[in-house]
């Protein structure tokens, strides 16, 4: 395994403390009233999200993954806890993060640039832009998103990669704090969404930006995150976090090479162990691990094995792991 001490300047590379936080999840349990009675579905869930960072989010079906993005975007109320981004409680109508769904979802009656232009009438009516600087804005954000000369057509005329492209312009039009991804190619074919991953890091890169993603796709939250927490589920609660210290935008080379591989067989055999009972998953690495202990945290090199105070970003975590790309 690779040294986690190396440091790798560029969007995506290990982040300071310095980093102000932009989302701040505090103590978050969710709740649903199913025939009588409450169902919980998430259980005192913490994560800080600080700027320049991508936190991709994996675990099992059910984990409350997408409904944590949910909360963060205001479209649910947590039960208990508290959200805020940039120190700005979340709530119903709140813009301050742009969301992109599983699908799509573009008005088909209108052109790419009016779906775009949407975004921008979203905000408060004295952030509002003039026509001019509406028309610079969109046309702006679809050169960014690879569909220039693209703008007057409808949704049905186009892919269904570029409508994803679509999709994600309309959420950046409002430049928002955050950015909130749904499983945004879990439709698209295996080619696609590569090539739209790696344009997504570039994007990343280029735009300086703070997203939550999340995903079923161990390979895609490894290629795309900056760190991945791993979920448990009945109800969700964090379980483990992976940093995965390589600057965006990342490579075709890491898509498809060992370390992103090796990353990714560590948090699948995590998940594993997270389904097999409560018993493995609160020692990840097997007996006499000894983090039983969930304020103590793993840490790998290539050749020790440490356990050290976990940081804030995700309290409750019972392994925390860190893998950077040799320099």
């Amino acid at each position: 395994m690779t040294s986690p001490n190396a440091n790798h300047n560029g969007a995506g590379a290990h982040l300071t403390s310095e980093a102000h936080v932009v989302v701040d999840v505090r103590d978050v349990s969710k709740s649903f009233r199913v025939s009588n009675r409450d169902v919980p579905v998430l259980d005192d869930v913490s994560l800080a999200v600080r700027a320049g960072e991508i936190v991709s989010i994996v675990g099992p079906s059910g984990c409350g993954k997408t409904t944590l993005l949910r909360m963060v975007q205001g479209l649910e109320v947590p039960t208990s806890g508290e959200l805020t981004i940039e120190g700005r409680k979340v709530g119903p109508g709140s813009v301050s993060s742009g969301f992109v769904f599983q699908q799509p979802a573009l008005f088909p009656w209108f052109s790419l640039e009016r779906n775009i232009a949407f975004g921008l009438r979203l905000r408060a009516s004295k952030q509002r832009p003039t026509r001019a600087e509406e028309a610079d804005k969109v046309n702006k954000l679809l050169d960014l998103v690879g569909l220039t000369g693209f703008g007057a057509y409808r949704p049905h005329q186009l892919s269904g990669g570029m409508r994803q492209r679509a999709n994600l312009a309309r959420a950046l039009a409002i430049d928002p704090a955050v950015l909130l991804l749904d499983e945004p190619f879990s439709a698209l074919d295996a080619l696609t969404r590569e090539r739209l991953q790696r344009a997504l890091s570039h994007l990343f890169a280029s735009l300086h930006t703070t997203a939550i993603l999340v995903t079923h796709d161990i390979r895609e939250a490894v290629f795309l995150g900056s760190r991945v927490i791993l979920m448990g589920s009945s109800p969700g609660r964090a379980l483990s976090q992976f940093t995965v210290d390589v600057p965006h935008p990342r490579t075709e080379e890491f898509q498809h090479g060992a370390l992103l591989g090796e990353i990714s067989h560590d948090i699948y055999a995590a998940l594993r162990r997270a389904d097999a009972g409560p018993q493995s998953a609160a020692s990840p690495l097997g007996a006499g691990g000894g983090h039983d202990n969930p304020s103590l945290a793993v840490r790998h090199d290539a050749a020790t094995t440490t356990e050290q105070a976990l940081e804030p970003e995700l309290s409750g975590a019972t392994l925390d792991v860190a893998y950077a790309r040799k320099g």
